[in-house]
């Protein structure tokens, strides 16, 4: 695949909006890191009081679902 076809596969609705967020999260870092620790900590705060069964739950469902496709046929496809 070349360079042109890889650039015209990339949905711009999807790229640029990501890319304004990543930039955004950056330059909030940069500028103000102890406001972005601060947000980021009571937001993992919250999450982790809510769900936390949640994180076991996908946590063991991940597990089970490697441990099939590694026993199953899909397991000798090569990555």
């Amino acid at each position: 695949m070349s360079t042109t076809d890889r650039l015209r596969s990339i949905d711009p609705a999807v790229f640029w909006p990501a890319i304004a967020i990543t930039i955004g999260f950056i330059s909030w870092g940069a500028v103000a890191p102890e406001s972005l620790a601060s947000v980021t900590q009571a937001t993992l705060s919250a999450i982790i009081s809510g769900f936390g069964w949640g994180f076991v739950v996908s946590t063991a469902m991940f597990l089970v679902f490697a441990g099939f496709l590694a026993i199953s046929r899909f397991g000798k496809i090569r990555l």
